[in-house]
């Protein structure tokens, strides 16, 4: 049986792929909506499970890190991850990782969830690539956290005496014009 050739930018990738990653949105809302009321206990990698028994797909853990500036996905210390392997996707022209990250890119979203790519990363599966899906708003909120400005003792010392040293208005003047 001849199987078809489908362009590597093709839109039935998208297709493709959220249709392989369905099976998981209805977990991932109750996870997300619990998301508040759990503890995090540990760092790491864990299996998604629920106390009442919900019954979760193969292949969807959860990633937590110590903090949310640590983790992969900047400002979001723990998320909902499912190992691409899972998928399930064969016979991709270039590649299943590259047809992946590719579609990602395209910024598509399932039901209110964020589809983000991530791979190459030190202590996740063998640095294997993995799909996270994050609600938007969480998601588009994360950008507006605002930036830092590091500032020396004597800087932080001479602001609290009235006095503006040259190095504190230079610095300041570099993050103004990073804001624009």
């Amino acid at each position: 049986m001849p199987i078809a050739y489908i362009e590597p930018d093709d839109s039935a990738w998208e297709y493709i792929l959220v249709s392989k990653l369905m099976p998981y949105i209805e977990c991932v809302k109750k996870w997300w909506s619990l998301y508040g009321k759990n503890e995090i206990q540990s760092t790491g990698v864990s299996p998604m499970s629920f106390e009442d028994g919900t019954v979760v797909p193969p292949g969807i853990f959860i990633r937590t890190t110590s903090s949310a500036r640590r983790s992969p996905i900047k400002y979001i210390q723990a998320f909902p991850f499912i190992p691409t392997r899972y998928l399930q996707i064969f016979k991709v022209p270039g590649g299943v990782c590259r047809m992946i990250e590719r579609v990602c890119k395209r910024n598509i979203e399932i039901q209110g969830f964020k589809v983000i790519e991530k791979s190459n990363l030190p202590s996740t599966w063998h640095k294997g690539q993995f799909i996270a899906l994050v609600p938007k708003d969480i998601y588009e909120n994360t950008k507006n956290l605002g930036r830092y400005m590091y500032l020396s003792k004597n800087e932080i010392l001479s602001i609290s005496d009235g006095v503006l040293l040259d190095s504190t208005i230079r610095k300041c003047r570099r993050f103004k014009e990073g804001m624009q």
